[in-house]
Protein backbone atom coordinates (compact mmCIF):
# COMPACT_ATOMS: atom_id res chain seq x y z
CA UNK A 1 0.00 0.00 0.00
CA UNK A 2 2.70 2.45 0.79
CA UNK A 3 4.62 1.54 -2.45
CA UNK A 4 1.64 2.13 -4.12
CA UNK A 5 1.23 5.80 -2.76
CA UNK A 6 5.01 6.27 -3.27
CA UNK A 7 3.91 5.77 -7.12
CA UNK A 8 1.05 7.84 -6.71
CA UNK A 9 2.07 10.65 -5.99
CA UNK A 10 5.31 10.43 -8.46
CA UNK A 11 2.92 10.07 -10.92
CA UNK A 12 0.86 13.38 -10.04
CA UNK A 13 3.90 15.14 -9.71
CA UNK A 14 4.49 13.86 -13.19
CA UNK A 15 1.56 14.77 -14.63
CA UNK A 16 0.35 17.84 -12.62
CA UNK A 17 4.52 19.63 -12.13
CA UNK A 18 6.01 18.95 -15.41
CA UNK A 19 7.67 21.99 -14.80
CA UNK A 20 8.62 21.05 -11.54
CA UNK A 21 12.41 19.77 -10.80
CA UNK A 22 12.11 18.99 -6.91
CA UNK A 23 8.99 17.22 -4.63
CA UNK A 24 8.52 17.06 -1.64
CA UNK A 25 7.94 14.47 0.72
CA UNK A 26 6.68 13.89 3.94
CA UNK A 27 8.61 10.70 4.85
CA UNK A 28 9.85 10.26 8.66
CA UNK A 29 6.80 12.66 10.13
CA UNK A 30 4.77 9.65 10.57
CA UNK A 31 7.56 8.15 11.94
CA UNK A 32 8.78 10.71 14.54
CA UNK A 33 5.42 12.39 15.06
CA UNK A 34 3.83 9.14 16.55
CA UNK A 35 1.54 9.08 13.04
CA UNK A 36 0.88 5.34 13.04
CA UNK A 37 -1.95 3.27 14.72
CA UNK A 38 1.08 1.04 15.58
CA UNK A 39 1.98 3.98 17.94
CA UNK A 40 -1.35 4.33 19.07
CA UNK A 41 -1.43 0.64 20.09
CA UNK A 42 2.02 0.74 21.82
CA UNK A 43 0.76 4.20 23.94
CA UNK A 44 -2.13 2.13 25.13
CA UNK A 45 -0.21 -1.07 26.12
CA UNK A 46 2.64 0.82 27.85
CA UNK A 47 3.82 3.97 27.96
CA UNK A 48 5.34 7.27 27.00
CA UNK A 49 8.57 5.79 27.63
CA UNK A 50 7.51 2.46 25.36
CA UNK A 51 5.90 4.64 22.57
CA UNK A 52 9.46 6.33 23.10
CA UNK A 53 11.37 3.57 22.19
CA UNK A 54 9.12 2.63 19.45
CA UNK A 55 9.43 5.98 17.69
CA UNK A 56 13.14 5.68 17.77
CA UNK A 57 13.25 1.93 16.42
CA UNK A 58 10.88 3.35 13.25
CA UNK A 59 13.54 6.18 12.60
CA UNK A 60 16.46 4.05 12.67
CA UNK A 61 14.05 1.67 10.35
CA UNK A 62 13.63 4.50 7.90
CA UNK A 63 16.29 4.71 5.78
CA UNK A 64 16.75 1.34 4.82
CA UNK A 65 12.96 0.61 4.47
CA UNK A 66 11.39 3.47 2.66
CA UNK A 67 13.71 6.04 1.21
CA UNK A 68 15.50 4.11 -1.42
CA UNK A 69 12.06 3.16 -2.82
CA UNK A 70 10.49 6.63 -2.31
CA UNK A 71 13.35 8.24 -4.31
CA UNK A 72 13.62 5.59 -6.86
CA UNK A 73 9.53 6.56 -7.67
CA UNK A 74 9.89 10.24 -7.39
CA UNK A 75 13.65 10.14 -9.71
CA UNK A 76 11.59 8.09 -11.87
CA UNK A 77 9.04 10.97 -13.61
CA UNK A 78 13.12 12.82 -13.81
CA UNK A 79 12.22 14.66 -10.19
CA UNK A 80 13.94 15.15 -7.22
CA UNK A 81 12.99 14.38 -3.67
CA UNK A 82 13.23 16.62 -0.77
CA UNK A 83 12.21 14.75 2.59
CA UNK A 84 12.09 17.92 4.66
CA UNK A 85 11.29 16.14 8.25
CA UNK A 86 14.84 14.01 7.62
CA UNK A 87 16.74 17.76 7.97
CA UNK A 88 19.10 16.69 10.74
CA UNK A 89 18.09 19.82 12.28
CA UNK A 90 14.40 18.68 12.45
CA UNK A 91 15.31 15.59 13.45
CA UNK A 92 17.01 16.69 16.59
CA UNK A 93 14.23 19.39 17.16
CA UNK A 94 12.22 16.81 17.41
CA UNK A 95 14.10 14.75 19.40
CA UNK A 96 15.01 17.21 22.12
CA UNK A 97 11.07 17.48 22.10
CA UNK A 98 8.84 16.23 25.44
CA UNK A 99 7.24 13.54 23.63
CA UNK A 100 3.55 14.68 25.07
CA UNK A 101 4.34 18.12 23.07
CA UNK A 102 5.10 16.53 19.99
CA UNK A 103 1.38 14.10 20.42
CA UNK A 104 -1.58 13.63 22.65
CA UNK A 105 -2.74 10.00 22.07
CA UNK A 106 -5.34 10.61 24.68
CA UNK A 107 -7.58 12.36 21.87
CA UNK A 108 -9.49 10.07 19.56
CA UNK A 109 -7.94 9.02 16.49
CA UNK A 110 -7.08 11.24 13.73
CA UNK A 111 -6.25 14.43 15.96
CA UNK A 112 -3.29 13.37 18.76
CA UNK A 113 -1.18 11.96 16.47
CA UNK A 114 1.15 14.19 14.87
CA UNK A 115 0.03 17.46 16.85
CA UNK A 116 2.90 19.48 17.03
CA UNK A 117 3.13 19.37 13.17
CA UNK A 118 -0.94 19.93 13.43
CA UNK A 119 -0.11 23.60 15.66
CA UNK A 120 2.47 24.68 13.72
CA UNK A 121 0.37 24.36 10.76
CA UNK A 122 -2.83 26.50 12.35
CA UNK A 123 -0.16 28.92 13.73
CA UNK A 124 1.25 29.55 9.88
CA UNK A 125 -2.43 29.27 8.73
CA UNK A 126 -2.41 26.24 6.46
CA UNK A 127 -5.32 24.02 5.71
CA UNK A 128 -4.56 20.93 7.52
CA UNK A 129 -6.68 18.43 5.67
CA UNK A 130 -10.18 18.75 4.47
CA UNK A 131 -11.60 15.15 5.41
CA UNK A 132 -13.65 14.52 8.32
CA UNK A 133 -13.40 18.41 9.11
CA UNK A 134 -10.31 17.47 10.99
CA UNK A 135 -8.71 20.91 10.25
CA UNK A 136 -11.41 23.17 12.23
CA UNK A 137 -11.67 20.38 14.89
CA UNK A 138 -7.34 20.40 15.31
CA UNK A 139 -8.08 24.80 14.98
CA UNK A 140 -10.12 24.79 18.20
CA UNK A 141 -8.44 22.27 20.49
CA UNK A 142 -4.82 23.57 19.28
CA UNK A 143 -5.40 27.10 20.20
CA UNK A 144 -5.04 26.19 24.02
CA UNK A 145 -1.83 23.98 23.37
CA UNK A 146 1.28 24.95 25.06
Amino acid sequence: MVCGRARWFARKIHKELTHASRAGSGAGADEQLAGYARHRKRFGNGSWRSLQNELEIELSRLWQRNLGRDDRQVSRYGREARFPFLDEEVIRTIAHTALPLICDLTLPEGHGEKRILRYVGVCLSVCLSGRDGRAKIARTKLRTAP
